[in-house]
């Protein structure tokens, strides 16, 4: 299907905070691998970006030694923060997601993980996807600058 012949599309983009949308998700039983809450996060921004020819994803870059990341690590101070080698095939079904998200370097290579996901759910799409921690398109050449 081409933009013109889809009616119900707006041609603006949307932007999300690719960690905020994971944030918001509910981990169900049915997650019991990164693979499982991989697939239900490209869902969910597929769904959000239902009506757009454009979406943007933005993660933070999750330096160790920033400012945010003491912030972060003195308001976990009274809990142990886990670092996880996140693979499609690991294991979270007795990992809450907090826990999962309270380290900086698990946190930068999950969204790696996801950002390559969605990267490849969207590739040929109409729909045009731009991830940004470094920018990663599935579109080619400088056509995600020009107008439709």
């Amino acid at each position: 299907m081409t933009l013109g012949e889809n009616k119900n599309v707006n041609e603006a983009a949307i932007i999300f905070d690719g960690m905020a949308v994971l944030q918001s998700m509910k981990k169900t039983s049915s997650m019991a691998k990164i693979s499982h809450l991989k697939l239900a996060f490209v869902n969910r921004i597929k769904t959000l970006m239902k009506g757009y020819t454009q979406g943007r994803v933005i993660f933070d870059r999750y330096f160790d030694l920033s400012l945010k990341d003491k912030t972060r690590a003195k308001r976990a101070a009274s809990s142990v923060t886990m670092e996880f080698k996140v693979h499609d095939n690991m294991s979270i079904a007795k990992v809450s997601l907090k826990e999962l998200f309270s380290n900086s370097r698990t946190k930068s290579q999950l969204a790696e993980i996801l950002a390559e996901a969605l990267l490849e759910e969207f590739k040929g799409s109409y729909q045009n996807l731009l991830y940004r921690t470094m920018t990663k398109s599935n579109l080619i050449g400088p056509s995600f600058c020009q107008k439709k």
